[in-house]
């Protein structure tokens, strides 16, 4: 209603946050961008903010990992992302990692760092 009555335009939400952060300019000269999702799956193909996220990122040549609640299998994120961590893997279970969500994220997200630095030091 507001784009036919009042003038508004459609934008992805994704161009919109990029642009209130100074995402473009934050990612100039950047080691590493790190985004998350919730759920990585194909929807998130069709442009949900991590995916967004990496294609900006990419475009500056700088490498991305994108911390997941989940990732669906057989999803391809070859050529968005370097890395891709989910939360839910092995005997953690959705519940569990909803229930430890900070703890989790900020684990996996050090070990893909860790990663990340050995592979340049290499």
């Amino acid at each position: 209603g507001l784009v036919a009555f009042a003038g508004a335009r459609l934008e992805r939400g994704v161009d919109i946050v990029a642009r209130a952060a100074g995402l473009t300019e934050r990612l100039a000269g950047a080691d590493l961008c790190i985004t998350g999702e919730g759920m990585l799956d194909s929807q998130s193909l069709s442009g949900k903010t991590a995916v967004g996220v990496a294609r900006l990122a990419s475009a500056a040549g700088v490498p991305v990992v994108c911390i997941a609640g989940q990732v669906h299998a057989g999803l391809d994120h070859r050529g968005l992302f370097a890395d891709v961590r989910p939360l839910v893997v092995g005997d953690i279970s959705a519940a569990q990692a909803m229930a430890h969500a900070p703890e989790l994220i900020s684990a996996v997200t050090a070990e893909a760092v860790a990663d990340f630095l050995r592979s340049r030091a290499d």
